[in-house]
């Protein structure tokens, strides 16, 4: 079968589906691309730099422009891991653990723009698109 946005969002929990379109507008694609990309970010992990997911403007704009979707995906996934959603932030391996409980409960919590957070912006955009990412793997595995 053919993959769509359409369904993917009604694959994907609400958590992921209401990130979707950001990460797809994010990255500039069309379908059949935003598809493709999945794939590799799949295999090499966002870090590994893919469009407009590369330079901190770019990630710390996505992450306050969906802010609530990310948090909210942020939230669920640390529930379903069985943590707090800041100390499963803090564990984030492109964070090198830097960050103390607090600054991460700030960055998520507090709403304005500090440019002392940079880095857990930038880690929680990439965290939207690797769990995108993901569940388009497990979309298409279940779509084939």
């Amino acid at each position: 079968m053919k993959n769509t946005i359409k369904g993917f969002k009604a694959y994907a929990c609400d958590e992921v589906a209401a990130l979707i379109e950001p990460v797809k507008k994010q990255l500039g694609e069309n379908v059949n691309e935003f598809f493709d990309t999945c794939g590799y970010v799949y295999k090499c992990g966002a870090d590994s730099g893919f469009s407009h997911f590369i330079y901190y403007q770019e990630t710390t704009a996505f992450y306050f422009e969906y802010r609530q979707q990310v948090n909210a995906l942020v939230e669920w996934y640390a529930r379903e891991m069985g943590e707090d959603a800041v100390t499963m932030v803090k564990n984030f391996r492109c964070l090198n653990g830097l960050y103390e409980y607090s600054d991460i409960a700030k960055a998520l919590y507090d709403g304005k723009c500090n440019n002392d957070y940079t880095d857990i912006y930038n880690a929680l955009s990439w965290f939207a698109l690797e769990m995108v990412a993901s569940e388009a793997i497990a979309y298409m595995d279940n779509n084939k």
